[in-house]
């Protein structure tokens, strides 16, 4: 998803627990089991209990950040509340539950604001926004984009967040029937992911060109941006997309 590997590249910096490993889960387990209710530590296991599990079986790791959050309150521990929050709207977007995803990411985006890390709270209105976009709700999009742009600062590294604003735009651009407007949005983003090397953001940009050029009825020239999109995913291996191209 596109809003997940945005949030999970520029917002939370996950340890190299991510996918589910048996032997790992049951000692973590066994470790929060130990620990008395007030134990720094227990929020630590917590985090990565939810980690393990988030990707593969979200259902069973929503009661650990449940529970992450509960404590951390309970300890008036700031920084894991803020992550908690975090990862709530990560856990509920892997649930399918705009609602509840829009409802954490807003809570985690106005922490970033009363803390003044700007660029946090552009990754985080960029969240909100595609949270918008699930729901249908287009102008409440364009204004989440605005903020992000607004708050993400203007270096290399940001790149390809800008690319993502910018392929939203697109998108909403098309919905909204100004093609010739939303071309120019999926081109941009097409060159902010270029220069930031991110192809899969590349190739999402060119499938947004290649809708509306559909739109426009002018087939030829979304085809071959179609093809192009094709001979990356080739070159990725990635069956699913290489099929749906």
């Amino acid at each position: 998803m596109l809003r997940l590997l945005t949030l999970l590249a520029c917002c939370i910096a996950l340890s190299g627990l991510s996918g589910q490993d048996v032997r790992l889960i049951d000692s973590l387990t066994a470790d929060l089991a130990a620990r008395a209710k007030g134990d720094p530590q227990r929020l630590h296991t917590l985090t990565d209990l939810w980690i393990s599990l988030v990707f593969s079986e979200p259902k069973k790791a929503l009661p650990y950040v449940r529970l992450l959050k509960r404590e951390a309150l309970a300890m008036n521990n700031e920084r894991k509340i803020i992550a908690a929050d975090k990862y709530l709207a990560i856990n509920f977007d892997y649930l399918d539950q705009p609602d509840s995803s829009f409802h954490y990411n807003r809570k985690a985006m106005a922490a970033y604001e009363r803390t003044g890390y700007g660029f946090s709270v552009s990754c985080f209105a960029f969240n909100v926004g595609l949270c918008c976009l699930d729901l249908g709700d287009l102008d409440s999009v364009v204004h989440y984009m605005k903020v992000a742009t607004e708050r993400i600062p203007i270096k290399e590294s940001s790149l390809v967040l800008r690319s993502s604003i910018a392929s939203i735009n697109a998108n909403v651009q098309r919905q909204q029937g100004e093609l010739l407007a939303s071309i120019a949005s999926a081109k941009e983003a097409y060159e902010l992911a270029e220069a930031g090397g991110a192809g899969d953001r590349m190739a999402e940009a060119n499938d947004e060109i290649a809708k509306t050029y559909q739109e426009l009825g002018d087939f030829e020239t979304a085809i071959g941006y179609l093809d192009e999109n094709l001979v990356f995913y080739q070159s990725t291996h990635d069956p699913y997309w290489e099929a749906s191209t």
